[in-house]
């Protein structure tokens, strides 16, 4: 049926106006005459229909609706290949616009996988940071106590020898008295000299030993100070223990989702691999159908010239 109120008529009509301006009356310019209104096949059955009414017989009649037959199908073949030739291309156009935006979402995707490994890199390392400073600062405490035992061992080794020093006076003091004793009338001047000297080395010694035990109470205070110094420090050492394997932890469960998201990376780049592959290839299948298509239609071009020139020759012969 006619579309666009095209009949039989109009197109008689406007196959005359161009035959009338020396036009070949071809399907296509019949089409542009009418206004770019009906459907070739329409026309082209309008045509024939003209054609055989007002054809005369004979061979010449013959001739020209075979030339006319053969010069609408090489229209019609050249249509249909161009419309071939152009389903084709809008399709490759298609999978390229798609190629090319499953290229850019993996683009997207891997710089944000890149800035989450950064991110991750720069926590992990503040970690190894904090951890650091915290061994060291375990490691300082550590000789700080180590020199203070040293230390408070050398000050014990001091009273032991004033100890021992005292236990020797005290026995040498002993020994004097008996002596006092034993020599109380023959020797009594050299004895209150002796007893002078001994009483006031005693009294220096016990100067002394009150100065050590002084000295004694306040090593034992600063001991005591530092041992509450080192339970702080100990307690202190636990905590930046604790918070190092908490950061430990931490940089395991991230360097863990890292492995997740490395993997969903390779995931999505074997994915776009393969749409890849498979675009090339039915890339690759519409550029052989072109070209197929094209030889079909360069070996319909040669079978028409050559039922062309049979045309003309029977033409001529008749």
């Amino acid at each position: 049926m006619a579309r666009g109120g095209i009949n039989k008529a109009l197109v008689q009509k406007a196959r005359d106006a161009l035959q009338a301006r020396g036009i070949r009356a071809s399907i296509d310019a019949v089409r542009v005459e009418l206004g770019n209104t009906g459907s070739k096949s329409t026309i082209l059955r309008y045509l024939q229909e003209l054609s055989a009414v007002q054809a005369p017989s004979g061979p010449v009649a013959l001739e020209d609706e075979l030339g006319r037959l053969i010069s609408s199908v090489a229209e019609r073949l050249q249509e249909a290949a161009k419309q071939a030739v152009a389903n084709d291309q809008t399709r490759v156009d298609q999978a390229w616009q798609r190629h090319a935006q499953a290229q850019e979402q993996q683009r997207e995707l891997v710089e944000s996988l890149r800035d989450q490994v950064r991110r991750l890199d720069a926590q992990v390392e503040e970690h190894r940071q904090r951890e650091l400073a915290a061994q060291s600062y375990t490691r300082d405490l550590q000789t700080q106590l180590e020199a203070q035992q040293r230390q408070l061992t050398q000050v014990q080794h001091t009273l032991d020898e004033r100890e021992a020093h005292l236990t020797a006076l005290s026995e040498r003091h002993d020994h004097l008295k008996a002596s006092r004793d034993h020599y109380q009338e023959q020797q009594r001047t050299q004895r209150e000299q002796e007893l002078a000297r001994h009483d006031q080395q005693v009294q220096q010694l016990s100067k002394e030993l009150r100065t050590l035990q002084a000295s004694l109470l306040a090593k034992q205070e600063e001991l005591a100070t530092l041992n509450r110094a080192n339970e702080r420090l100990l307690t202190e050492s636990r905590l930046a223990s604790r918070q190092a394997l908490t950061d430990s932890r931490d940089y395991s469960q991230a360097r863990v989702e890292w492995q997740q998201l490395a993997h969903r990376h390779q995931q999505a780049q074997a994915q776009w691999q393969t749409e890849e592959a498979e675009l090339r290839e039915r890339l690759r299948a519409a550029l052989l159908k072109q070209r197929s298509d094209a030889l079909y239609r360069r070996h319909e071009q040669r079978q028409i010239l050559q039922l062309q020139r049979l045309l003309e020759t029977s033409t001529h012969r008749a």
